[in-house]
Formats: C-alpha cells, structure tokens, sequence
C-alpha cells in the first residue's frame, strides 16, 4: 500500500484553507487504495477539523516547536511509518525551509509564494501567478499546475444536481459563509447590513472551526427579529449550497466552491491574496465582487443582491480539477 503524509495547519491568522484542502485531497488519494496521514500544528482549530472529519493517522507537535525540530519529527514519522511521499500546504512559513525532509521521499506542495525547495516534484498554485514567478527554468524536474481550476474543492459535488439546480426568484434563503476563521467578523457585520437595509431574508449562517464570537453573535440575532439558523462544525457543505439561493462569503476556498456549485455569490475579500480570485469571478462574472472586507459597511447589499437575480446556470463556466489531476500527477512521480 502506497502511504503519503500531508503537512498543513489551520490557525487564526491563516484560516482553515490550508488544512482543510489536504483532506479533500486526501479523500482522493484514499479512493485509490492509498494510506493517508496527517502532521499539524498542535492548535485548536486544528484539532477540531482533524476531529470532525474522522482523520484517524495524524501527529501533532508543539506549537513552539522550530522548524528544524519540526523536519527532525517529520523524518521520524516518515521512517517510523515507511510513508513514501510527503506532499505540504505551509503557508506561515517559507517552504524552503523544509529542505532536510529525506532526500528518497518524493515531494510536492501547494505553494503560493512562488519559492520552493529544488526537490520538490510537483507544485500546485490555484490564485493568478505568472509563470516565471516560480522561475521554472531552475526546477527542470518540478511539474507546476498553475491556475484558478486546480482548486481542490470536496469529492461529493454531485455534478449531475448543480446542473438540474433551479434558480429561485426572488431570491429569498441567504447563505452567509465568512471562513473558518473570519477573524474580522465579517459575519456579524453582514447581519448588520441586513437588518439596517430591512432586507427580508431567510439566514442561514455557517460559523468556521475559528469562530471566536458566538456568544455576541447569538445575543444579537436573538434580539433582531430574523428569521436564521446558526450552524458549526459543518463538514459537508453541497447541502448547503444547494439549498440557497444566494450566498455573502469571503474569497476564500468557498468562493470556488459557490462557483463550482453554481450558487450566485456576492464576494467580500477578507485579506489581500484574496482579492485576485473575487476578481477573476466577478469579471467573469460568476460572482459579484463588494470589494475588501473594510468596505463591507459602504455597500447596499439589497442593490448587489437585486443584481445576483439575474444570474443563470450560464454564468458558471469554471472546470475545477484539481483533486483528480494532483493526483494524477503526483501518484506517478518518481
């Protein structure tokens, strides 16, 4: 049986993103008869994903720990549990950094910075590089999947449902997302907009692993006379898009998923590397972009909601492939 080991966190700070898409990547893996593993940070958003979609092979180290002590633990667990390949989404620091990972493992990453280690075979980056910001030419033996379709979104979208979906009209069931972190509460003040717009809609709203404040959440929304549901620690997310209308999110990873399930969105981007793929789906318009995440309280989300109403099946163009052609193209290095 072929074993890989994946290396990513969730923290506030950095958002779930990262962790979160190596087990979908996983899965895929999993599908294919191989052994996954995990290594993270020990942190507690961490902790609750790994916990809530059933991780069973998975390592946590101090969070005070440096990176050589981290890459001496990483060689252990490799050699401990015969794992053959090592693939890592680091993203709070430099992947070079983790050089001295045994040389007889094969390697690859998700990588957004445009530096990576020379023996890293295979790197994947679904935001808007340029080409030669990875100076291709110094990795002959590097395969690069550069682009927004390589996402890895969850293996259960059921293709044949997103295209059979009927566009409700008005639209009526919001679907407010902020990530698993939303460290700016951008939830709470979407509910603001709502209530001081008198907009009349059905909420439902997801809190992430890293919501910090549900109790002023709560207290607000008891008092303001909507009609919503609160729900965490979500770990299958199709029923939700499905069941929508139209969805407020960040630019995260669930704005490709909204796209991919082709559930008309308004974008808010709640950090800089976020605004290139608002953009991207917005001038295609698969999506609306607000803007960034300071000027949410500007915005009239009754006029960008009126103008999502107008959207069909035809909007949403966006082949997302990642998982199968990682995958693919990891599974066959050597």
């Amino acid at each position: 049986m072929q074993k890989i080991l994946f290396r990513a966190d969730a923290k506030p700070g950095i958002g779930t993103g990262d962790l979160v898409s190596l087990i979908h990547l996983s899965r895929v893996f999993e599908k294919n008869g191989w052994e996954t593993h995990f290594f993270i940070r020990d942190s507690d958003m961490g902790k609750r994903l790994i916990r809530d979609r059933s991780i069973r092979n998975y390592r946590e180290f101090p969070d005070s720990e440096s990176v050589e002590e981290e890459v001496d633990d990483i060689n252990r667990y490799l050699s401990k549990n015969n794992i053959t390949h090592f693939f890592a989404c680091v993203t709070e620091r430099l992947l070079t950094l983790y050089t001295n990972i045994h040389s007889d493992v094969i390697k690859g990453c998700i990588n957004f910075d445009g530096i990576i280690p020379e023996d890293y075979k295979l790197t994947v980056n679904w935001n808007f590089p340029d080409p030669e910001w990875y100076k291709q030419k110094e990795h002959p033996k590097t395969q690069f999947l550069l682009g927004p379709e390589y996402v890895v979104l969850p293996d259960n979208f059921d293709q044949d449902v997103i295209h059979a979906r009927e566009f409700n009209r008005p639209i009526k069931n919001l679907l407010v997302s902020m990530g698993g972190a939303d460290e700016h509460d951008l939830t709470l003040q979407a509910v603001q907009k709502i209530i001081a717009e008198s907009l009349e809609l059905n909420l439902n709203i997801i809190l992430g692993a890293g919501y910090r404040n549900h109790e002023p959440l709560e207290k607000f929304l008891s008092a303001s006379g909507l009609n919503y549901i609160c729900k965490s620690s979500v770990t299958d997310m199709f029923k939700e898009y499905m069941e929508c209308d139209a969805a407020i999110a960040t630019g995260g990873l669930t704005s490709s998923e909204l796209v991919a399930t082709h559930t008309p969105a308004l974008l808010i981007a709640a950090y800089p590397h976020q605004e290139a793929r608002c953009r991207f789906f917005h001038d295609n318009q698969m999506a609306t972009y607000l803007g960034p995440q300071e000027q949410l309280v500007d915005k009239k989300l009754g006029t960008a909601l009126a103008k999502l109403e107008q959207f069909s099946s035809k909007n949403f163009t966006m082949n997302f492939r990642g998982a199968e052609v990682i995958f693919t193209h990891f599974s066959q290095l050597a």
